[in-house]
């Protein structure tokens, strides 16, 4: 895996997917993205979503920036049955949600530190869709980078 903005999501994944081996793990660049990615496969999925960057009170520090990126790691799962409570809809959305939670919550990667910073909510994966719900858990991963020399302060 090369290093790039984006690297900490491909890292993220990859955790999770050593920790869900029967779930289908996936990086998608946006909500209504990886809502179709689970349509279209007709799967179940965790998805870990690019969710933008804080502007931190104090960016850069020596020949680094630190960037504060935000990262959703969100459960989609599909109802099969006209019943909003479908037993197995709510306890695999719970089931994953949960070790979701325990995965990335003790993990402390080298060089990507890694914080709960939004419990799990129910968003919208498609409006259009009603047979889809999603459980989203948000994370901040301090991304570090090299900071351009005219703005590098020793």
């Amino acid at each position: 895996m090369t290093d790039h903005y984006l690297t900490a999501g491909e890292r993220i994944a990859a955790h999770l997917a050593a920790h869900l081996p029967t779930a289908r793990v996936q990086l998608a660049l946006s909500l209504p993205l990886a809502a179709l990615d689970s349509l279209r496969s007709g799967q179940d999925g965790i998805y870990v979503l690019y969710r933008g960057a804080n502007t931190p009170e104090t960016a850069v520090r020596r020949t680094h920036a630190r960037i504060p990126q935000r990262w959703g790691v969100l459960v989609i799962v599909r109802c099969l049955s006209e019943s909003a409570d479908n037993p197995a809809l709510w306890e695999k959305a719970g089931v994953w949600t949960q070790t979701v939670l325990h995965a990335l919550a003790g993990w402390a990667p080298d060089d990507l530190a890694l914080e709960l910073v939004g419990l799990p909510s129910a968003v919208a994966a498609d409006p259009d869709n009603p047979t889809v719900a999603a459980l989203e858990t948000l994370w901040q991963a301090d991304v570090w980078i090299k900071a351009p020399e005219h703005f590098a302060v020793e």
